[in-house]
């Protein structure tokens, strides 16, 4: 546990360098192969799960998160936050935390078992992949980390029942890529939020997704990104679309007409953005994490004529936002 109490300290150090963050996450992600059992590379470890609802990624791509550095940095650092409060609100009973997509090392949450006590903090972990649920009952099983576990579920998120859904404090769920295409956090955030308490802390808090403009200027990492429209947020409120009449994201058979009026001006390519508000003081915007890379969709960013974009959130055959061009009416 000194170990891993010493690594955590350096995630959670406001202070500490992107190098010095990075090298932390490594022997983190060395700490938990190890622990694990799990060794190398192989097919198997990179066979993902294709279920009603989206993707679900294999067990190499999901130990691989941790390379992703400001990611798992600022979702641990906000989740560390989101007990804290929850702790300070009621410090006389655990915070029951539901991790929904756990992966084989509950990454998000297991540094912080250096900073709690079993009475402060119960885990309810849920994962769908074989081979990760494997690794991950191996790590909790282990005599410093099996009193933090409520319960360990191989189930599908979105399908999952539990006898205590009202004791349940906060909701954990990292299964996305940009753009919420591919993977299942739409689903599986929906599903979940209906069967929790009004007051249950999410996280993250809530993810946006836009459209952009996406100029190259040339040095490296040196972008120009103007926003042209918000298009859709995921919260505890629901699925919801600031710029549509009725608030929701669309369908196939009823999807949304954007009017984008011509800026040539702008140049550069369509993209669509995503931004994550994680918890508290916790962000993740453009570029920071590749959970927040642009999503290129088409060459012309501004346009040379007026344009109006069609669009939904499909869930068929997976994830994502549909769009294609609508014809602009003669006058």
């Amino acid at each position: 546990m000194n170990d891993l109490r010493r690594l955590t300290n350096t995630i959670l150090d406001t202070s500490a360098t992107p190098i010095a963050l990075q090298e932390a996450l490594d022997e983190l992600k060395d700490l938990l192969l190890s622990l694990t059992g799990i060794k190398g590379e192989g097919a198997d470890h990179r066979n993902n799960i294709n279920t009603e609802a989206g993707l679900a990624i294999g067990t190499e791509w999901a130990a691989r998160c941790l390379d992703d550095t400001f990611r798992s940095v600022k979702f641990i650092r906000g989740v560390h936050q989101a007990i804290s409060d929850r702790l300070s609100l009621e410090p006389g009973r655990p915070v029951e935390l539901l991790y929904a997509g756990t992966g084989p090392f509950a990454t998000l949450v297991f540094p912080l078992l250096a900073r709690y006590k079993p009475e402060q903090l119960q885990l309810t972990l849920v994962e769908i992949n074989d081979m990760s649920i494997t690794a991950l009952k191996r790590l909790f099983a282990l005599s410093e980390y099996s009193g933090f576990v409520r319960t360990i579920l191989h189930a599908d998120c979105t399908k999952l029942e539990l006898p205590n859904w009202e004791t349940i404090d906060i909701l954990l769920s990292e299964t996305m890529q940009y753009a919420l295409q591919r993977e299942h956090q739409v689903p599986i955030t929906q599903y979940l939020i209906s069967k929790l308490r009004s007051d249950v802390v999410l996280i993250p808090q809530e993810i946006s997704v836009g459209l952009a403009a996406l100029s190259h200027l040339g040095g490296e990492g040196d972008w120009k990104l103007i926003p042209l429209s918000p298009l859709l947020t995921l919260s505890t409120a629901g699925f919801t679309s600031p710029v549509t009449t009725d608030g929701k994201t669309g369908t196939a058979e009823y999807p949304h007409e954007l009017f984008l009026p011509a800026r040539p001006e702008i140049g550069g390519v369509l993209v669509l953005t995503t931004d994550i508000h994680v918890y508290g003081t916790e962000h993740l915007g453009f570029n920071e994490s590749g959970l927040t890379i642009a999503e290129s969709i088409d060459v012309d960013g501004g346009g040379d004529t007026d344009r109006i974009f069609t669009w939904h959130y499909g869930y068929t055959p997976e994830p994502g936002i549909v769009w294609k061009w609508k014809p602009v009416a003669n006058p």
